[in-house]
């Protein structure tokens, strides 16, 4: 959007345009507005620089900073760049909370459930706009892998076990369809009665006893009576 809305103001300014803008001093636009490119499927990540991460993470303190950057280093060696980059906008949810809650807060090792566990996932589930629950799932499930991981690994200042729970996630959200009111089914069934041909009764036969699509498919010719 960024690039079409640069391209726009300039192409007014070389046509000529009466409503054209007036030159920019200093630049309208720099490559700083731009925010990070992420690379494509089948792209190499290593020449695409993801510079949102590094940026986020210079407000750590370096105790933290470090835990978090080695722990990327080490996931990134079988990761995907997709998965790894939401494993550290979790992890940074966490830290960057902490960094402005409990700023006191310099090793993982004097993490507790609470406060520190709580509060985050309490603002997790206030976050404005709010955040569905499946994108609140994926983050704490990121966040409790991590905290496991240095925990298993015996790093230096790792967190205790146990500190996210599997009640901590939310529900999943499953959107059922909508059945039929009770006249426009009944008018449906009247309507593949009176047509009568073979699709017509194979719908009737899923209807009535329930069958998938793929079961009413694999139904041999012969076997509607």
């Amino acid at each position: 959007i960024i690039g079409n809305v640069r391209r726009f103001l300039k192409n007014l300014q070389e046509l000529g345009w009466p409503e054209s803008p007036p030159p920019p001093s200093p630049r309208r636009f720099v490559r700083l507005d731009l925010p990070p490119r992420y690379p494509h499927k089948g792209e190499d990540a290593s020449r695409v620089p993801v510079r949102c991460p590094k940026r986020r993470g210079a407000l750590l303190s370096p105790a933290l900073g470090e835990a978090f950057k080695r722990y990327l280093d080490v996931r990134g060696a079988t990761l995907r760049p997709a998965t790894l980059r939401n494993y550290a906008g979790a992890i940074l949810s966490l830290l960057e909370f902490l960094h402005g809650a409990f700023p006191q807060i310099d090793s993982l090792s004097k993490l507790q459930r609470h406060p520190h566990i709580e509060g985050w996932l309490s603002q997790l589930a206030n976050h404005h706009p709010r955040l569905k629950n499946g994108s609140r799932r994926a983050c704490i499930h990121n966040v409790a892998r991590f905290l496991e991981d240095l925990h298993e690994w015996g790093w230096p200042d790792c967190p205790s076990s146990g500190l996210i729970r599997r009640a901590d996630l939310p529900p999943c959200e499953h959107y059922l369809p909508k059945p039929l009111p009770p006249d426009v089914d009944a008018a449906l069934l009247g309507g593949l009665e009176k047509e009568g041909d073979r699709t017509s009764l194979g719908l009737i036969v899923a209807r009535r006893a329930g069958l998938r699509v793929g079961e009413l498919c694999r139904l041999e010719r012969d076997c509607l009576v």
